[in-house]
């Protein structure tokens, strides 16, 4: 616990979180803090299509002592990151993980560049992610202990996810799922499941109906709730399955490239015999070979975190460093084998599950018993197993089949739940007890990207919105000044703006390149530590 919270806190300090400016969607979610910080109210944009009431709650908690303040609210994701990596420690030791095991998969998931970048924002992303894995933990620890406080505090932090993100039903369902598999088919089983669904669904039923009778449900709130029911209905036809199956390839690519260092860290057994490196191999070539002919990773997911030259969401006008070609297909090449190994554990936790629900599993065919011997086997319970193979499933659903927006940090809830499984393949069987030097200079190797990139991004950021305090202090007024997607939409006013509050057509342009037809009146210098991003942001104005 130390080590991990030295070593974030240092991370912490490199990149510079101190910023008054939101990042990508967290204008929204930061102005329902501030109104009620100041106000004593619940104000929603019409921005938000999550109930956002634990982020709100959890990011007033560190705005209390000073008042609101953009970079409390960063701390606030800090602290809830640092927390989740706890909750994956706890949990790994509760599965059976030695403390060097849990240590490196609570490290790979700080270092991850997704989980990482969107540490140093108010995005949702994080503290949903902290509140899944301190649930799970709380519910398996419970039942190891047979402690009711314990499944009580996991029902509650489940309600708490909830209250997040809709997505957090996603975690009585998949506890529902283990009991039935632990218990059986009895009346305890499905009381012990379906008690926790009911208190978590009632709850997100309540607050649906306090914003309908009072601060007001957001315009976007049950948007992505009716491009699913769109997107369920498009399963029924075979072209329908086209975009999830694109995504969830691109899903499982983009988690192998997180999840490098893991072959060194946690060695699967197994590899060194040659017909399973070779079938190995051969797996990866067929993943790469498909990848290549959708267009991945390029098409999907789309570049929402990890865009351009580092990290961050591109939404600066001019022009960023373009990613060169050769890169994208080396990082195809180098993803493609741990995506094969990850998509080798997902289907031995389907098949184990699903042969702890067959009442013949143990008379498995010939077919199936050498079909399982290839794939790696899970230290893990059938029981525990349904639960992780639940949550990838009912997380990665959703947003994989809806036909809305996809993009990369939707995939930073998986990370987990496939280190979990990774693990329990690791403890397995037999393997190198060695110090895994590879792994451990991968992962500093990550790290140093993940803070030099996450810097530059905020670098960047701190000069926009210099620049247009430039503008605002020479008496040019909102509708006067365009620089991109969060000064468009809340700009240095402190007022959300779901649109242009009128047709004046913009005189002055606020980019990180030159612009046609454009003059620089102004520039402000980037303190940038990476060579091809942003040096400087321009002030531009039209052309005499």
């Amino acid at each position: 616990m130390a080590v991990l919270a030295f070593g974030w806190i240092v991370a912490a300090v490199l990149v510079n979180p101190v910023a008054e400016l939101p990042l990508n969607d967290d204008w929204a979610y930061s102005h329902v803090v501030r109104t009620l910080i100041e106000q004593g109210r619940f104000e929603f944009t019409d921005w938000q299509s999550m109930p956002l009431l634990t982020q709100v709650l959890w990011g007033t908690l560190f705005c209390l002592p000073f008042g609101f303040s953009f970079t409390a609210l960063r701390l606030s994701t800090l602290v809830a990151a640092y927390l989740g990596a706890l909750a994956l420690f706890g949990l790994l030791c509760e599965l059976g993980a030695t403390r060097r095991d849990a240590f490196f998969a609570a490290v790979c998931l700080l270092c991850s560049p997704l989980y990482f970048s969107l540490s140093f924002t108010f995005m949702t992303d994080v503290p949903f992610v902290a509140t899944c894995l301190g649930a799970v933990w709380l519910w398996v620890g419970g039942i190891k202990r047979s402690s009711a406080t314990w499944a009580v505090a996991a029902v509650g932090l489940s309600i708490c996810a909830t209250l997040n993100r809709q997505l957090g039903l996603a975690l009585p369902l998949a506890f529902a799922a283990g009991e039935l598999l632990r218990l059986g088919v009895t009346r305890r089983a499905l009381l012990r499941g379906a008690l926790p669904v009911a208190c978590a669904a009632a709850a997100l039923l309540l607050y649906q109906l306090w914003l309908a009778n009072g601060p007001g449900t957001p315009a976007l709130y049950h948007q992505k709730e009716d491009a699913l029911r769109v997107a369920i209905s498009g399963l029924l036809s075979l072209r329908g399955w086209r975009l999830p199956l694109e995504r969830t390839l691109g899903a499982l690519l983009l988690l192998g490239g997180m999840l490098l260092p893991l072959i060194w860290l946690l060695p699967l057994p197994g590899l060194e015999k040659k017909p399973t490196r070779r079938g190995a191999i051969a797996a990866a070539v067929i993943i790469a070979l498909v990848a290549a002919a959708l267009g991945l990773p390029e098409s999907t997911p789309g570049g929402d975190v990890m865009d351009g030259a580092g990290l961050g969401v591109h939404t600066s006008l001019g022009t960023h460093w373009q990613r060169p070609d050769w890169l994208g297909t080396a990082v195809l090449v180098v993803a493609c084998l741990p995506a094969t190994a990850i998509a080798a554990l997902l289907a031995r936790a389907l098949m184990d599950v699903a042969l702890a629900l067959w009442p013949f599993g143990g008379r498995a065919s010939t077919a199936v018993r050498k079909l399982l011997r290839r794939l790696p086997s899970l230290a893990l319970e059938p029981w525990r197993a349904a639960i992780f193979v639940a949550l990838l499933a009912l997380l990665h659903a959703p947003t994989a089949i809806a036909h809305a927006a996809y993009f990369d940090r939707y995939v930073v809830v998986l990370i987990p739940w496939v280190l979990v499984l990774w693990w329990a393949a690791s403890a397995s069987g037999r393997r190198a007890t060695s110090t895994p030097w590879a792994g451990m200079v991968l992962l500093a190797l990550f790290l140093i990207a993940d803070v030099a990139a996450t810097h530059d991004y905020l670098a960047w950021q701190r000069a926009r919105w210099s620049a247009v305090e430039y503008l605002s202090e020479r008496g040019a007024q909102p509708a006067q000044i365009r620089a991109g997607f969060e000064v468009d939409r809340y700009g240095p006013w402190a007022e959300p703006r779901t649109s242009s509050p009128d047709h004046v057509s913009p005189f002055y342009l606020v980019a990180i390149s030159p612009i046609p037809g454009h003059q620089t009146l102004h520039a402000v210098p980037v303190n940038r530590w990476i060579p091809f991003t942003p040096s400087q942001v321009l002030v531009l104005q039209p052309d005499p």
